[in-house]
């Protein structure tokens, strides 16, 4: 069975909604083309790159030591991993990765603010997320939007550090860089990423407490083992 790292996938998330609900909601096909790297404003460390031309996404980021380089494409409703020393190109249906959550955005302008030497939009985002057993969880994102580039300059995630957008460089970016390698090998992950969307729903809805019942535990354990089979 095809092994796969789940910090990619949730890089593979990230991605979907990044695309599907920044891009879509504020700015908008045609993207603007243009090269930036994301950093960790507390450590200074780079966290990955990201190449836009009209309509496609390339970003390359370091999951424990190795490059992961993930294309998203407008054109389909799939993330792409390439993976060089492989050559494998692993397809990621993104949709079907939060098709089970229902996920609602309100957006609360805040102001317009100086950020990175931009003039940006200030934006907290309340987001309400329904679970497939109906349990519904809120949490909050601040965004700091500039228009002109249809990009964030910077956002914060509740519970996680500051990224900031940095280097930017405007113009037209290589068309390889989104072009999908023709010989490399293919991995489609609908499947797996279907069982693992149910194994979800599965755990959420087994609801484990403390001092929950031998058959609940026993149910959690074995679907930690099948996660971890697929790991």
């Amino acid at each position: 069975m095809e092994r796969v790292n789940f910090k990619t996938v949730s890089v593979i998330v990230f991605l979907a909604l990044f695309v599907s609900n920044t891009f879509a909601q504020k700015g908008g096909l045609p993207l603007v083309p243009l090269y930036l790297e994301h950093y960790n404003q507390r450590t200074g460390t780079l966290e990955s790159k990201m190449w836009n031309n009209e309509r496609h996404i390339r970003i390359e980021s370091v999951v424990d030591g190795k490059t992961e380089v993930m294309i998203y494409r407008s054109d389909s409703t799939k993330a792409y991993m390439v993976d060089d020393a492989k050559k494998t190109l692993t397809i990621f249906p993104a949709a079907n990765l939060i098709k089970n959550f229902d996920i609602k955005n309100s957006d609360e302008f805040i102001g317009k603010e100086t950020v990175e030497g931009f003039e940006c939009e200030h934006y907290r985002t309340k987001i309400t997320e329904t679970l497939p057993n109906g349990q519904i969880r809120s949490s909050f994102r601040d965004s700091w939007w500039y228009e002109p580039y249809k990009t964030e300059i910077m956002s914060k995630d509740e519970g996680l550090d500051v990224v900031v957008s940095r280097n930017i460089k405007l113009g037209a970016q290589p068309a390889s860089l989104f072009e999908l390698p023709k010989d490399y090998r293919v991995v489609n992950l609908g499947n797996m990423m279907d069982n693992l969307n149910n194994m979800m729903e599965q755990m959420q809805n087994l609801q484990i407490q403390p001092g929950a019942n031998p058959t609940q535990e026993q149910q959690m354990q074995d679907m930690l083992k099948l996660l971890e089979g697929i790991k």
